[in-house]
């Protein structure tokens, strides 16, 4: 079983909706519906965090989402959900490259939302990170504004080529392949 200490608090169960198990999720305040959008959601049951494979989400609003749960199949089962917080498995570790000393944080991808993203081949800016598009939990994409041109581009998250980022500044560095923004 995942710990706590391991996952991000997203949101709470607050009703089912129709007989077939579905669920109504409300985002936590600091969290919009999109931060539910993800293949497993690990829901808060007698003190553990009990791992849920999601069938189907749908954003109801920015604030909630229509969840349909594996193994979650009639309304009396998704009533026992009711009242239960949500967790997302934290995807995104702080350590060494960070600049105010180095001390072990963890924090959500969605939180590099409004970071400048800089090559760090020739510590060119990038543009800046105006989105994260978790919709394939496996390969998470980073929204970028260019710099140079203001249109939109995919960056896959590959930790492998983060290279350094500064919370404080709200800089992250990558090693970019390559022709990756050439058509």
């Amino acid at each position: 079983m995942i710990e706590k200490s391991d996952c991000i608090f997203v949101g709470t169960v607050t009703k089912h909706h129709g007989y077939d198990g579905r669920v109504v999720i409300r985002a936590d305040q600091n969290r919009t519906s999109e931060d539910l959008m993800w293949d497993t959601l690990h829901v808060m049951i007698d003190g553990g965090l009990v791992p849920f494979a999601v069938d189907e989400v749908k954003e109801r609003n920015d604030m909630e989402v229509l969840c349909k749960f594996e193994l979650i199949n009639s309304q009396e089962d998704a009533e026992e959900l009711i009242g239960q917080d949500v967790y997302i498995e934290r995807v995104w570790q702080e350590g060494d490259n960070m600049a105010d000393g180095g001390e072990e944080e963890m924090m959500h991808i969605g939180d590099l939302v409004g970071f400048k993203l800089f090559e760090s081949s020739d510590e060119s800016l990038v543009g800046t990170i105006v989105d994260v598009d978790l919709r394939i939990e496996q390969n998470p994409l980073f929204v970028v504004e260019r710099a140079n041109s203001g249109e939109e581009v995919l960056i896959p998250v590959v930790e492998e080529w983060i290279t350094a980022y500064d919370a404080k500044k709200k800089e992250l560095a990558m090693d970019l392949p390559l022709g990756l923004f050439e058509e």
